[in-house]
């Protein structure tokens, strides 16, 4: 055997110290030879002996100045070694040469976030993005950046950046509600530019024509507007609309306009109608509505203008007008209908199929299922494609820097989702969870049925919902290896009766993952409650879009304007929810301590938080001490506005 092939051949073999001795005999007669240079190069890094690994590489690179293989490789050298500014240097240097090269534009996003430098990072995953709009992890790197780190791009970029977001609209692996804030402030710097924020300036055709894009129609179409002054240019236009296709002033309505019209309806259902509108619009609407049912006055290539207006505003229509939608299904919209009827078809009949176990006896269960009937929260679309991960790994992101020993990692899992609501995080864990099943249980079966048709949608098969109340939860005969109950016990009459429930389905070595409101994050939340309550606002509709339509005056520049504001459902559910308990740090200790449970540290989306806390308290490294929390929380009013959630398991020791 040639004394190369030998080499190659104890490599494959994983015989690396026997090639290694061949190469170090080879070099004593010749210390330039580069094949066998690149063998122990290789030899090195993989027994993790990175240095002798990298001066081996900068050898070779001298020789062969630009060789991309020997940069790549000098980078993951210094990358290993912790040598992070010499490891992008690397990088950067190959995408002078390639500026198409994947592997070292995502190495380059990755490093420059794990450095904080999340406006290179963006850039890099934005090219990266644009060259291979398939290449899911950019994809999904830059969408979780677009969640707290939009603001760092820059107007000059928003171009390429808007393409880089049309392409990720197009990706039903992505959770498209994290391009939410970059896709708005984009949109509102187009209105603002054509001067179309002006409260005085009527609404033009060629205005609506202005947004006549791809982004436009995405933003409406598959996420929340939530953005107020893009929300009054919205509200202005569908005035506009109804107004000229009801005086049939708008004869010839070309696709953009069409597109404009149906994006607007499909926003205002996903709202559910939350947006403001005067008398003179609601007498247009019941005209419009009339002249639908009386169809003979009307074309059936122009009726779908009509019924496209007319779900901007409402979708609770007759039944006559549902028929009429049936029957011109080949000339409607296909979003249109997949959205106004046929979704809703099959939540009925999904309805119809969710078993219950026990019943509702709680007064105030019974009361809050009632709300949930009525508006089902949250109303989500999408969802990040998730590889599924042992359960170790899953906690141990979550909890990071904390890290704990999960015993029997590789057993099959029992999770129970405690008050799944519309199941994003059932069908997150269901994706998520490695071998597992989950059972999924809400009090609102509507929020159930909307929860199915997704699950069915994303062909997850490894879940199961239920009606039932937590209180009930024992005649589910169940224990669970892990609970997750996330924006549900601090809803209840007695939180801590729901957590003892939950702890007795608990299995001993089981995790519970739950989230509570904060006291400090939510005191203007409360405000607002008590002004609710003392000024009798009732739970009318009507009344709920009125009391909101002050509110967008008085707190237009506060965080409260979170997205909850931008939806009937979650409007209802931040201000007007029948029970909400809130609590301090040292009270979730407490809490905690009496039930013999080992906190193990939140989630924040943001992982700035974190690192802030650990600068401040370097010696609770892993950012489990409660009492310290409560520090950090009053320095810092807004840690838990998000309402994160974290980990505990029973201590017992």
């Amino acid at each position: 055997m040639e004394i190369k092939h030998k080499i190659k051949y104890y490599i494959n073999n994983g015989s690396l110290n026997k090639a290694k001795k061949i190469c170090a005999k080879i070099l004593e007669k010749d210390p330039l030879d580069i094949e066998i240079l690149e063998a122990l190069g290789y030899i090195f890094f993989n027994e993790d002996s990175y240095e002798e690994s990298l001066s081996i590489y900068k050898k070779l690179h001298s020789q062969k100045r630009g060789n991309i293989n020997y940069l790549e490789a000098i980078a993951k050298c210094n990358n290993e070694l912790k040598n992070y500014k010499e490891s992008i240097l690397s990088y950067e240097k190959i995408v002078l040469i390639d500026n198409k090269n994947e592997n070292a534009l995502a190495m380059l996003g990755k490093l420059y976030l794990e450095n904080s430098n999340y406006q290179l990072a963006i850039k890099s995953f934005v090219k990266l993005i644009n060259n291979n709009p398939e290449n899911f992890v950019a994809s999904l790197y830059f969408s979780q950046l677009m969640i707290n780190s939009y603001d760092v791009i820059e107007e000059k970029d928003y171009p390429l950046v808007e393409k880089t977001i049309n392409n990720l609209y197009t990706n039903n692996r992505i959770a498209f509600e994290n391009l939410e804030k970059i896709s708005q402030k984009i949109l509102f710097s187009k209105l603002f530019k054509e001067k179309l924020l002006n409260d005085d300036k009527g609404i033009t055709v060629n205005d609506i024509l202005i947004l006549n894009n791809q982004l436009f129609y995405n933003s409406l179409r598959k996420n929340l507007i939530t953005n107020i002054e893009v929300e009054k240019f919205l509200t202005k236009t569908r005035k506009f609309l109804l107004k000229k296709i009801i005086n049939r002033k708008l004869k010839n309505i070309d696709q953009g306009l069409e597109k404009a019209l149906i994006s607007i309806a499909i926003q205002c259902f996903y709202n559910e109608y939350i947006w403001y509108y005067d008398q003179e619009e609601e007498e247009l609407i019941q005209t419009l509505e009339e002249e639908i049912k009386n169809k003979s006055l009307i074309s059936d290539n122009k009726i779908k203008f009509y019924l496209y207006i007319l779900f901007s505003y409402k979708n609770n229509v007759s039944s006559e007008v549902r028929l009429i939608i049936s029957e011109l299904k080949d000339v409607i919209n296909n979003d249109f209908y997949k959205i106004f009827i046929h979704n809703i078809e099959i939540e009925n009949i999904n309805k119809d199929k969710i078993l219950s176990i026990g019943k509702i006896k709680n007064k105030v269960s019974k009361e809050i299922s009632s709300q949930y009937e009525e508006n089902p929260y949250p109303r989500w679309q999408s969802i990040a494609d998730i590889n599924e991960k042992e359960f170790d790994k899953v906690i141990n992101t979550s909890i990071f820097p904390n890290n704990i020993k999960i015993l029997n990692n590789q057993k099959a899992l029992d999770v129970l989702v405690a008050g799944c609501g519309t199941g994003k995080v059932a069908i997150a864990a269901a994706k998520l969870y490695k071998n597992s099943h989950i059972y999924a249980f809400d009090l609102s079966k509507n929020s159930l049925a909307y929860a199915k048709r997704l699950s069915d949608e994303y062909r997850v098969n490894n879940i199961n919902f239920y009606q039932a109340d937590i209180l009930e939860i024992k005649k589910i005969k169940k224990n669970f290896d892990i609970i997750e109950c996330t924006g549900v016990l601090h809803h209840m009459n007695d939180p801590l009766e729901g957590l003892r429930a939950l702890l007795s389905v608990l299995k001993d070595d089981g995790y519970l993952r739950i989230s509570l409101y904060s006291t400090m994050a939510r005191s203007l939340v409360r405000k607002l409650r008590i002004k609710i309550k003392n000024e009798n606002i009732g739970l009318n509709k009507k009344e709920i879009i009125n009391f909101r339509e002050k509110m967008k005056v008085q707190f237009k520049k506060s965080n409260i304007l979170s997205s909850d504001f931008y939806s009937l459902s979650g409007f209802r559910d931040l201000f007007f929810n029948l029970k909400e308990h809130t609590f301090l740090q040292k009270e979730i200790k407490d809490i905690l301590d009496k039930h013999n449970l080992d906190f193990l540290g939140y989630y924040f989306r943001d992982p700035e938080i974190k690192k802030k806390f650990i600068n401040t308290f370097n010696d609770d490294p892993k950012c489990i001490n409660l009492d310290y929390w409560d520090i950090f929380e009053k320095n810092n009013l807004h840690t838990f506005s998000e309402t994160p959630s974290f980990w505990c398991k029973k201590n017992n020791i």
